[in-house]
């Protein structure tokens, strides 16, 4: 029985053997071989071949090659991030290529990294990225003034609306240091390249990827405040495209404060009289008839009315850019040729402020065979600025201060004196007094290679680029003259006022600065795929030497205006001056990246590099900068399963970080030679040597460790969100010791000599925060909308600087933000006798005085009940929404952007010296409007008790905002309506910039840093241009 059931077991199961092996024969499985490549034929690395259906799958390799086991049933299915999938059937086929198809809307999925490009799945890093389609939008000159609410991260703030000289201030996360805070700029490829990202033409960029966290350890010792990457454009493979790009603008300042008109500032004259002599009476300087004179205008030469603002600052000032462009490429050539021009001019009434520029680029790519491709990248600008003799923060002081009881000219068509020695503010943004010519000229040259070794997988890459700049200056001051009426001859006469120089004489400044940069880089590069395994990474050596030459010569005398000559200036000793100086830095890095990742799901990342740099003394000239990240793929896992999600992914970074943008020689003691009071014998005047600064032969880098946890998915096949907490801990600052070390050392500062006393390593900053990123992305028939939101918020605090010993806790600088200010705390306005008698007062405090807070509680204001602020006037939080739709041959884009937690110290230089704003003359307290919001008005604000004095908190204004930052509205012309022109394609549009601001911040613009209020406006512009293609 036993072996009947054994004899039929062994039958079935031969008869189920001989079926699957007869099956395996119909089906047989066969190796598959092929390329991948792009349409123009270059070989797609790292593409995923999968069997549909089953988890066998490969990678293509380094050429594009793969090899795979399949059926002929089987469908294999071809996918890489920024191209369409593609299924094909095996077949009776052994050798299957492929040629993918790019997703224009997947593009932007492939980012730009350090050395090298990523696609967004398999990124471990933070990174903020941004078109340069996007950028253009902005019709602003200064291409870093497009970078405000477009990138997560990024604070981008325009500090001067002047030309020639608009750049915004970039903060990557924050502030970490009490130095240099300014992110490394990277221009394909070369670090720190001459004539930096402010005046590149917006036009040729192809992208902008900013590097936030540990990725950037890639860069090392330049690394700690960020870095942005930016690439410009290169040529495709395909007819030449000829783009023709031309735009005008019309500018006018978007925030002016108002100043009190004659009749307000007289009262006020009178006012401040007063409180110096009560039985005076009201009207010690003016009386009423004399105020309505200043009000009716009837006598403009005695009793004026003017607003310096309209006298001084044009309506509209105007601006252009054109550009054109040419693109393609063959089989083995490809290119990439512009040429731009601007012209931007100031907003002075007959100023001669002006910027022009022109650029040229060239990138050429040459395969010189199958395996070797050399690119040569040239670019040349030139950029002209014209300012006046006096700087804009002179001459918006000048606005803001002269009386408006002065006439801006006389009814005689004379130019009146202003204030202070002649300084009209009609006339010193003119030519009258002078130009100030300062043109530059930048030259940029990179050879590039990158060579296929036999080897699979192995390349050789490298680039040496050389950098020129030019920048030269010429000021030619002259004497003018200007006008001051005399009312005590009849008819009135007009005294002559020479302004100008303080020789009285014309005088000549011309200075020239050279520089150079050398960047010379090799690279080892090996990548290849194992299965799913992806492996991709490089070792790689960098030099870079940069140069400096500076010289400036000074004369006066000059007996005419005619000639601005050196050899026509005057020859005494004391008529002129000259000075220079001439640096060399370098540095030397070896530098390292390993990323791996499986099947695109799990991921990983080292990076280090050693950097050494000649900023410090020997032994301790180089750092090690290493960095780790990974990330998991998890919507890549077989058990997850969700329509609704897709691209989820989690992932961490860590890295140590450095920099080194300090003062050179610091490790060595410096003199100077500066002439005394003391003589020889002979009364020969003895010069002696002073030291300038003390050695700290131990002086390092300061160093950055960066933690970033992430997560980021698609949602609804229309959303993307990505959401990320950062943590860095900046130690090592350079500080000089301002507390702790006590004046009985003798290591004291002489009197009008900076400080002596060296910086050390011994700061530390901690800087913490989130942000989010949130884009929406649906079509429905024609009509497309979009939208992307980007929230930062991000807080610094001191560890430690050196506080002074024994000093109140709300004072010291541990734990408050990075630059905050030790300020008076100002409660309240002196309003009545009662508040007098029941609040704490300083010597000499009256009705209308702030009223300050005894914060020690000893009865008494002194330097301790100052308190150490929570904000500065770097933003703690940032955001941008920008919102787009496009229908038929319409597009629509409107950019928003924010900051909160911000506030600037305002205080105007005003009284007896200047006008007022009109915020504090139109609410000051007086005895005739006892309730007024400012305190009374002084000589001079800043020698008052109210301000200048005891700085204080009254004068912290809120410099959160919403503006609408950009709109632009653009119709492409149908196709059918230019072929017959030669014309591709052709769109005309509208812009504006800065056209809505919501802010608490009157007075001066949100975004500016002065003091006083007095610096050049940001502008607000509207824009028309036309793009056509050919």
């Amino acid at each position: 029985m036993t072996n009947y059931y054994l004899t039929k077991k062994a039958t079935v199961l031969y008869s189920m053997l001989l079926f699957l092996f007869s099956f395996s024969v119909a089906a047989q499985e066969t190796q598959i071989t092929g390329v991948v490549t792009d349409m123009n034929n270059t070989p797609l690395p790292g593409v995923s071949v999968l069997v549909k259906g089953t988890t066998t799958g490969a990678v293509t390799g380094f050429d594009g090659d793969y090899s795979i086991t399949a059926t002929p049933q089987d469908i294999l299915v071809f996918s890489y991030v920024g191209f369409d999938e593609q299924e094909i059937t095996v077949g009776n086929k052994t050798s299957i290529n492929v040629s993918l198809k790019e997703n224009v809307a997947e593009l932007s999925e492939v980012v730009l990294v350090g050395y090298g490009q990523k696609s967004k799945t398999t990124l471990t890093g933070s990174v903020s990225t941004v078109k340069g389609e996007e950028l253009v939008k902005s019709p602003q000159p200064n291409l870093s003034n497009s970078f405000a609410g477009r990138l997560s991260g990024v604070v981008a703030n325009n500090r001067s609306g002047e030309p020639g000289a608009d750049g915004a201030t970039i903060r990557i996360r924050g502030i970490s240091t009490t130095g240099d805070n300014n992110p490394l700029v990277v221009i394909d490829g070369i670090p720190n390249r001459l004539g930096g990202l402010e005046r590149l033409n917006p036009n040729d960029v192809e992208n902008i990827t900013v590097l936030k966290d540990a990725s950037a350890a890639i860069y090392g010792a330049q690394a700690a405040n960020g870095v942005i990457l930016i690439t410009t454009k290169r040529g495709k493979l395909g007819k030449p495209t000829f783009s023709v790009t031309a735009n005008q603008g019309f500018s006018t300042p978007a925030n002016l404060p108002g100043l009190a008109d004659s009749p307000t500032y007289a009262r006020i004259l009178n006012e401040i009289n007063f409180y110096r002599n009560p039985s005076g009476g009201m009207n010690q300087i003016y009386t009423e008839e004399e105020i309505t004179l200043f009000a009716n205008g009837s006598n403009p030469d005695v009793y004026p009315n003017t607003s310096w603002t309209d006298e001084a600052i044009s309506d509209w000032s105007l601006q252009d850019n054109e550009n054109v462009s040419i693109r393609g490429g063959g089989e083995n050539f490809r290119y990439f040729t512009s040429l731009g021009r601007t012209n931007q001019d100031g907003i002075y009434k007959s100023g001669i402020n002006n910027y022009k520029q022109v650029n040229l680029r060239a990138n050429l790519d040459v395969d010189v065979t199958s395996n070797l491709t050399l690119g040569v990248d040239l670019n040349y600008r030139k950029e002209d600025r014209l300012f006046p003799t006096r700087s804009a923060g002179d001459i918006f002081r000048a606005i803001y201060r002269t009386y408006p009881t002065i006439p801006a000219r006389y009814s005689n068509g004379l130019p009146s004196a202003g204030v202070e020695q002649g300084q009209n503010p009609i006339i010193i943004p003119t030519g009258i007094p002078g130009t100030d010519v300062q043109p530059t000229t930048v030259l940029n040259s990179t050879i590039t290679l990158d060579y296929k070794l036999p080897i699979e997988g192995l390349s050789i890459k490298g680039f040496y680029s050389e950098d020129r700049s030019f920048a030269a200056r010429k000021r030619f001051a002259i004497p003018f003259t200007v006008y001051q009426i005399d009312n005590s001859t009849s008819p009135a006469t007009f005294n002559e006022v020479v302004a100008g120089p303080d020789s009285r004489t014309p005088e000549l400044l011309q200075a020239q600065d050279n520089r150079q940069l050398q960047t010379a880089n090799i690279r080892l590069n090996f990548e290849r795929s194992f299965g799913l395994h992806h492996i991709n990474s490089f070792i790689a050596y960098e030099q870079q030497e940069s140069d400096r030459s500076y010289f400036d010569a000074f004369r006066s005398g000059f007996i005419s205006a005619e000639i601005p000559e050196f050899n026509l200036g005057g020859g005494e000793p004391e008529q002129s001056t000259n000075s220079g100086f001439s640096q060399r830095f370098t540095r030397r890095n070896y530098f390292s990246r390993i990323s791996y990742d499986y099947d695109q799901k799990y991921l990983a990342e080292v990076q280090a590099r050693y950097d050494g740099s000649s900023r410090f003394a020997e032994g301790n000239r180089y750092g090690f900068f290493p960095s780790i990240s990974a990330g998991w793929r998890i919507s890549a896992e077989e058990w997850f399963n969700s329509e609704n999600v897709s691209n989820l992914k989690v992932k961490a970074s860590y890295g140590l970080l450095g920099n080194d943008r300090i003062d050179p020689f610091q490790y060595l003691n410096t003199y100077a030679l500066r002439p005394t009071d003391f003589v020889d014998p002979n009364g020969t005047p003895l010069p002696i040597f002073i030291i300038n600064q003390l050695a700290n032969p131990t002086i390092t880098w300061e160093t950055a460790r960066k933690l970033d946890i992430g997560v980021s998915a698609d949602l609804f096949n229309s959303f993307s969100i990505e959401l990320d907490y950062f943590h860095e801990v900046r130690s090592d600052l350079l500080t000089a010791r301002s507390g702790s070390l006590p004046f009985v050392s003798g290591i004291v500062n002489e009197f009008g000599l900076d400080a002596i006393i060296p910086q050390e390593n011994i700061g530390e900053v901690k800087n913490r925060g989130f942000e989010a990123v949130l884009g929406y992305d649906k079509t429905w028939g024609e009509f497309n909308f979009f939208a992307d939101a980007n929230f930062t918020f991000n807080k610094n605090e001191v560890v430690f600087l050196d506080d002074p010993q024994g000093i109140p806790d709300y004072q010291l600088s541990k734990g408050k933000p990075l630059g905050s200010q030790l300020l008076y705390e100002a409660i309240g306005i002196f309003r009545t006798q009662e508040d007098l008698d029941n609040n704490v007062t300083l010597p000499g405090q009256q009705l209308g005085d702030l009223i300050y807070r005894d914060v020690d509680g000893d009865g008494e204001i002194t330097e301790l009940d100052r308190v150490r602020q929570e904000l500065t006037n770097v933003p703690q939080i940032v955001y941008g929404l920008t919102l787009g739709a496009n229908y038929k041959n319409f597009d629509l884009t409107v950019l928003w952007q924010g900051q909160a937690r911000s506030v600037q110290y305002v205080a105007p230089e005003s009284g007896e010296v200047g006008n007022f704003f009109s915020t504090w003359a139109d609410n000051r307290w007086s005895p005739t409007n006892p309730n007024g919001s400012y305190p009374r008005v002084d000589v001079r604000t800043s020698s008052s008790i109210n301000e200048g004095l005891f700085r204080n908190d009254f004068w912290l204004v809120n410099t959160s905002f919403l503006r609408l930052k950009n709109v632009e509205l653009g119709y492409s012309l149908p196709e059918s309506s230019l072929s017959f022109l030669g014309i591709t394609s052709a769109r005309v549009y509208a812009s504006g910039y800065n056209l809505v601001t919501f802010t608490e911040s009157k007075d001066v613009d949100p975004e500016g840093a002065s003091n006083n209020g007095q610096f050049y406006p940001q502008l607000k512009t509207y824009n028309i241009g036309i793009n056509v293609n050919f």
